[in-house]
């Protein structure tokens, strides 16, 4: 099975600035940089990539999953940022219901982030990672023409479970990796942000070897130079599924989610 969000590779028309936003205001260390491209190490398992573009942008959308007693620490990590924090219609910053408490804020190339917490995640699974207390990247949006169509492709061709779905939303999970499915008219919260399709590559990560060979047998086999992933493509966006022997098979199980997430 899928277990995790592996890396998430997107365009920037500023290196420099996103260096500015994702290490030296939140933390993240730099683990690749070059000319055209820079990566930062968001958990030991999750790298978040960009690469240098002359073309205009369409915002992202991600969510990184912090420890539930510890997200007001990572919350205040970004008001002291100065990064833009997106406030909800009554001017409140943080929604928070009985098990879940959450943040939007932007870097500099429009893409909407959110700190988000459960407190029903097991916090002694996976170590909290750097200043932002990242467990794992849990949520990426995908704004799709159908989201029944993608979702199904979702679960048919990478064993994804849907959770609660409807024609304009859906959650598809696969461990800890939510595909937040989004019809295209259906704006991002809590600005009302229109959800334009990103362009934006999407590694997923298995320990799972029978499952990987599998995968190998029915798609393309790519080699990343001492990484051998698996490409697949659907609706415009592009995937690889990576064999991450480094993943504890055992962690999703110790996190706790509950039946469906």
């Amino acid at each position: 099975m899928i277990t995790h969000f592996a890396e998430l590779r997107l365009p920037t028309v500023s290196l420099s600035g996103t260096k500015q936003v994702y290490n030296q205001r939140l933390g993240l260390p730099v683990v690749d940089e070059s000319s055209d491209q820079i990566s930062f190490s968001l958990t030991p398992f999750t790298r978040l990539s960009f690469f240098l573009s002359d073309k205009p942008l369409a915002p992202a959308h991600f969510a990184v999953q912090v420890p539930y007693s510890r997200f007001y620490e990572a919350a205040d990590l970004i008001r002291q940022s100065g990064l833009l924090i997106a406030a909800w219609p009554d001017g409140r910053e943080i929604d928070e219901i009985p098990i879940r408490r959450n943040l939007y804020f932007r870097d500099g190339d429009g893409n909407l982030l959110e700190l988000i917490a459960h407190s029903y995640i097991s916090e002694d699974a996976i170590p909290a990672h750097g200043p932002l207390n990242a467990l794992y990247l849990r949520e990426i949006g995908f704004p799709v023409q159908s989201v029944s169509r993608f979702r199904s492709w979702l679960e048919t061709e990478l064993g994804f479970r849907s959770k609660e779905p409807t024609e304009q939303f859906s959650f598809v999970i696969s461990g800890t990796a939510h595909a937040v499915t989004v019809d295209r008219n259906r704006p991002w919260i809590p600005i009302a942000m229109r959800a334009l399709k990103p362009d934006m590559h999407v590694v997923l990560g298995t320990p799972d070897e029978d499952f990987f060979s599998r995968l190998c047998s029915r798609f393309e086999r790519a080699d990343r130079g001492d990484r051998m992933e698996v490409s697949l493509a659907k609706d415009g966006y592009n995937f690889s599924v990576r064999l991450t022997s480094d993943f504890d098979a055992d962690t999703v199980r110790r996190l706790n989610l509950p039946q469906g997430d």
